[in-house]
């Protein structure tokens, strides 16, 4: 994972975690899954792995804290964060058949509605209002991985809503997939732009520990 000594001085742990523990919560997230599932033609477990919960075949699953940027400066309500999670599983070739997922064309859209429909679940818990996120927009960036590993990154724009006004939020998520491990950054940037250097040193950082510690013995 992901700690604080990896990011530049200012980024430093959230207080706390928010939304996504009520009833309507739950219910909410669980149509998200399900327009998921639709929108890639997959099954629930394949869902399920993609946005980010356990599937029948890890054996283990960590992740780091919500790391919370400095002051985006003069721009009212702006935000960035970045958390690294990981899942191990049974053997490489789980981890290939996961990995596999991402190469469909439709992931970087469907992903998008996703993750949009996912933010705004926490911008109504926080705001107590019942608003519903406005268009999205998902595509994959180019990036190169390691040797020996299978890496992934998708940049996603999309609107929320907070009480009638609209907030630009830009999300990028990179997966990382290694032997028996597979990894994922997420990176948010409200209202704001998203620093290239936190998120280019971040995922360098990552893909180093997936490439010497994701050594197990799997087949």
């Amino acid at each position: 994972m992901l700690d604080k000594s990896d990011l530049p001085a200012g980024w430093l742990p959230s207080p706390g975690d928010s939304g996504g523990t009520s009833n309507a919560d739950r219910k909410a997230e669980q149509q998200i899954a399900a327009t998921f599932r639709t929108c890639m033609g997959v099954s629930a477990d394949q869902a399920t792995t993609v946005l980010g919960g356990q599937s029948k075949d890890q054996t283990a699953q960590a992740q780091s804290p919500i790391f919370v940027g400095p002051g985006a400066g003069a721009t009212a309500g702006a935000a960035t964060e970045l958390q690294s999670s990981a899942a191990v599983v049974r053997t490489h070739a789980d981890e290939k058949s996961d990995y596999a997922i991402y190469s469909n064309p439709r992931f970087p859209q469907c992903n998008a509605v996703a993750g949009a429909a996912e933010a705004q679940i926490g911008l109504n818990d926080s705001s107590g209002s019942h608003d519903q996120p406005g268009p999205s927009v998902g595509h994959t960036v180019p990036i190169s991985p390691f040797p020996g590993e299978q890496l992934l990154e998708v940049e996603s724009t999309f609107t929320l809503n907070a009480g009638g006004h609209p907030v630009v939020v830009q999300n990028y998520q990179v997966v990382v997939g290694g032997d028996r491990v597979e990894a994922t950054l997420g990176a948010f940037a409200v209202g704001t732009g998203f620093p290239s250097d936190v998120l280019s040193g971040s995922v360098s950082a990552l893909e180093h520990r997936v490439a010497s510690e994701g050594s197990g013995k799997g087949s």
